[in-house]
C-alpha cells in the first residue's frame, strides 16, 4: 500500500488521473509537474476531504486566474461536493487550471 496517492484534475480532461505517491519528495515534485514550483501554488480552502470522505489537501496555481487558465469543472464539482460534504456553503469562486488533490499519509509532508 502507498503512503498517498495524488487526484490529477486537468481542466482538458473528462476524467481525473490518480496516482500513487510513495514518499513526501514525490508529492513534490508531482505538486511541481503538475502546478509548478512552490512559490506558484497555493492550497485550496474548504477542501478537506476528497470523494470518499478521507482527508486530503488540494493545490491550484495561485496566479491561474490572472494567466486566464482555462476553468476547471471537474474540479469544481469535486470542490463544491466536498464543502457540501463538510457541512459548509460552497464558495463562490471558480477553479481553473490543474488540481492536484494528495490523501494518505503523507498529507504533512506537502
Amino acid at each position: 500500500m502507498m503512503p498517498g496517492k495524488a487526484t490529477i484534475y486537468r481542466p482538458s480532461l473528462t476524467e481525473v488521473v490518480k496516482e500513487d505517491v510513495a514518499t513526501g519528495a514525490d508529492a513534490l515534485a508531482l505538486l511541481e509537474r503538475e502546478i509548478g514550483p512552490d512559490r506558484d501554488r497555493e492550497e485550496i480552502p474548504f477542501w478537506r476531504s476528497d470523494e470518499g470522505g478521507a482527508p486530503c489537501r488540494a493545490f491550484r496555481h495561485k496566479e491561474g486566474k490572472q494567466r486566464s487558465m482555462p476553468p476547471n469543472k471537474l474540479a469544481q464539482l469535486a470542490w463544491e461536493q466536498a464543502q457540501v460534504g463538510d457541512g459548509v456553503e460552497p464558495m463562490n469562486d471558480t477553479l481553473v487550471g490543474t488540481v492536484v488533490v494528495i490523501t494518505g499519509e503523507l498529507l504533512n509532508e506537502v
